[in-house]
């Protein structure tokens, strides 16, 4: 039941100067430069789903309540009074909760009931922490939930969610996060892809990343994380990596997409990630700390361990798949920098992790190079 993309990355408030740089990464001359390396006619009608966030915040059409999205004409008061950062806003978007199909409304029904039973019958392999958060969501069985039935839930721990639409980039995503926002796709995956969404969905965000918000260690090392990736140095790669993604989900997305048009988008997202691979910035890098243990990640040891991961929280077949003899579950070391993600298949190894001790330790391991390579540049510039 996994949405297969995961790739939205984490990051932490900026404000001022810092909060403009974030914003240009995505639109300015970065943006640009990375639309340039992906820059292919034949798939840039893709574009569009990703984008549509944003032009229905710039338009005119009346919401509920009479509301009107324009952040440059006065921000409507949820986005103003939620601690929503003016750098996201354009991304950010009502739930429209009565545009949601009855076909939309049986494809979570058919999740729901299907995961809480798995939920029941793989309890033993699942985080404790995850059930018991899922318990504490109480969530609707029959019914999509409403934006506003979720946010009452989550209002002890101190987040809330807001709504996009499918793919963000990574620093859009990351202002979020960092400010105890969780950003969750309105978008409710096709029938035919009721086991495994090609683009982020609504199923996956709530199944696999909103039980765990009620978990303090795990609240503590998510912004922990986003602390540093705030601070991380970005290339145009990496949003090239983004709007790559973005095309191949949509593509995927579509049963009447050309089979030529999916090889090439799957190539154009190979070649970005061996560039990555050969080139990575520290945006890089921690997005892959993010994916391996928020995204991906296992907890305890070799002999008994659970599955903690949103990607495989949301995803009966691929969670099975890591009790069967032959998985490759590999301890987690700063060595996961160094590794992508497959964003539209099971992933070919896992990592272990025997407490958030662990994963401290190699933030302090990532964190100790950060500060190397600031000081290095700050003695060149002298």
């Amino acid at each position: 039941m996994r949405s297969a993309s995961v790739n939205h990355s984490i990051g932490l408030t900026r404000t001022g100067t810092t909060e403009r740089r974030l914003t240009a990464r995505t639109h300015g001359s970065c943006g640009e430069l990375a639309r340039r390396i992906v820059g292919s006619a034949a798939l840039s009608r893709y574009d569009a789903g990703a984008s549509r966030a944003a032009s229905s915040l710039a338009s005119d059409a009346p919401l509920q309540g009479g509301e009107r999205l324009r952040p440059s004409a006065g921000a409507p008061a949820w986005l103003a009074t939620r601690r929503v950062p003016a750098s996201a806003r354009d991304f950010v978007m009502p739930q429209r909760h009565e545009q949601y199909t009855e076909t939309e409304h049986l494809v979570w029904r058919t999740l729901v009931r299907r995961n809480l039973q798995a939920v029941e019958q793989y309890a033993e392999r699942l985080y404790e922490p995850y059930i018991a958060g899922l318990k504490d969501l109480g969530l609707d069985q029959e019914r999509i939930p409403t934006l506003e039935a979720i946010n009452a839930k989550l209002a002890p721990t101190g987040w809330m969610a807001v709504c996009v639409e499918g793919y963000i980039p990574a620093p859009v995503y990351a202002e979020l996060i960092a400010n105890r926002i969780f950003p969750m796709s309105r978008n409710v995956r096709h029938m035919a892809h009721i086991d495994f969404s090609p683009t982020p969905d609504l199923v996956h965000d709530i199944f696999g990343h909103l039980p765990l918000l009620f978990h303090a260690p795990y609240q503590r090392y998510l912004q922990r994380l986003a602390a540093m990736t705030a601070r991380a140095e970005a290339s145009p790669w990496d949003h090239a990596l983004y709007l790559a993604n973005r095309r191949m989900g949509a593509l995927k997305s579509d049963p009447d997409a050309p089979r030529d048009l999916v090889a090439a988008a799957e190539a154009e997202v190979d070649r970005v990630q061996r560039h990555l691979l050969a080139n990575p910035s520290e945006l890089t890098h921690l997005a892959r700390v993010f994916l391996w243990s928020i995204e991906f990640g296992l907890i305890g040891t070799r002999d008994s361990y659970r599955v903690l991961g949103a990607g495989l929280l949301s995803s009966l077949s691929e969670c099975a798949a890591l009790y069967e003899p032959g998985a490759d579950i590999r301890p987690f070391s700063i060595a996961v920098i160094e590794k992508d993600i497959h964003f539209s298949d099971h992933q070919a190894q896992y990592y272990l992790f025997e407490s958030y001790e662990q994963l401290d330790f190699v933030l302090d391991e990532y964190q100790a190079k950060m500060r190397l390579r600031a000081g290095s540049a700050v003695v060149g510039v002298m």
